[in-house]
């Protein structure tokens, strides 16, 4: 994936920065540099490649009057500094470069791209998220095929970088990084069903494990809509994580006591309908919320289920109820 990014910087790199060179008397060093510096990135030399773009920034500033950062040349020049810092693997040396660039010219797609691309790559779940807000903006404000180029980055990198902060045990980090993601490049940034389909799984667990079970719900059950056969390379199904959002969304609910029991009732509908009647659990919860409800002659049922499906269970819990 990272080397996709890459590829992509790259060729937006030599394609975008060819643009302003009009010519005149202040730019032709910022110019000379310049074409230095991109042939030695293309010939491998990053150290030569960012000697050149600092010098055309150099020159830049040095010319009478300067040339400010936002000016064409000026702005090719910066992002190539930035550029090369990145593919050095300088990312904190490159993040201020590519602010500065942007805030000088906003309206500079590629430099916001950059920009985008070089948060996400900061090491830290905040930049992570602040990369994710660039290019969700950066989405909603452009069209054609940098609104693509935006949109499939921001639903790329926002999976990957969330996968990787869920993985090292923060679900809320991830869950910030792929809502940030979502909220600016929508709900279907992926480029087929299933990359969408992977990416709003990927939202649902994140929902989960930072406490919003029902958001969770919300989202995995429109992936069981759409293909209930969804499953995950190791085998794990979209309903096996769906039935755990219910289950979870329900016992939220039952916390809020005889106003959320109704609540919780229709979530463990929506899981029985999905896993079958034989769950112990989801009986005991239903018994719960009767409970809460005051209608104990629901909840004897409930706990009578319990007592066919698991007698051992059934100890355990219908003692404390009387059941």
């Amino acid at each position: 994936m990272i080397k996709r990014i890459l590829s992509l910087l790259m060729t937006m790199a030599m394609v975008a920065m060819v643009w302003g060179f009009q010519a005149s008397a202040q730019e032709d060093a910022v110019k000379q540099h310049w074409k230095l510096g991109v042939e030695s990135l293309r010939n491998g030399d990053k150290a030569g490649a960012l000697d050149h773009f600092q010098q055309a920034v150099q020159a830049g500033e040095t010319a009478q009057p300067p040339l400010t950062a936002g000016s064409p040349a000026m702005a090719d020049a910066h992002y190539g500094v930035a550029y090369t810092l990145m593919v050095s693997g300088k990312i904190m040396d490159a993040i201020p470069v590519a602010e500065n660039l942007v805030t000088q010219a906003p309206s500079n797609m590629e430099a916001r791209y950059l920009l985008g691309v070089l948060l996400t790559r900061s090491a830290t779940a905040d930049g992570v998220k602040r990369g994710m807000e660039v290019l969700g903006q950066m989405a909603q404000e452009s069209d054609g095929d940098i609104k693509t180029i935006a949109t499939r980055g921001a639903g790329r990198l926002g999976l990957n970088f969330s996968s990787a902060h869920y993985a090292a045990g923060s679900g809320s980090a991830a869950n910030g990084i792929m809502m940030a993601a979502i909220s600016g490049a929508g709900n279907t940034p992926g480029e087929s069903a299933e990359e969408n389909n992977m990416i709003a799984y990927a939202s649902g667990v994140y929902m989960v494990a930072s406490g919003n079970a029902e958001g969770a719900v919300s989202t995995l059950s429109a992936i069981n809509t759409s293909n209930s056969e969804f499953k995950l390379a190791n085998g794990v199904s979209i309903k096996q994580v769906l039935g755990g959002a219910y289950y979870q969304a329900s016992l939220d609910s039952l916390v809020k006591g005889a106003a959320g029991a109704d609540r919780a009732l229709a979530l463990l509908d929506e899981l029985t309908n999905l896993e079958g009647d034989g769950v112990a659990d989801v009986h005991h919860a239903k018994a719960q919320a009767y409970e809460l409800k005051g209608d104990k002659a629901s909840a004897k049922k409930h706990y009578d289920a319990i007592k066919d499906i698991d007698p051992a269970y059934h100890k355990r819990v219908a003692p404390a109820t009387g059941a």
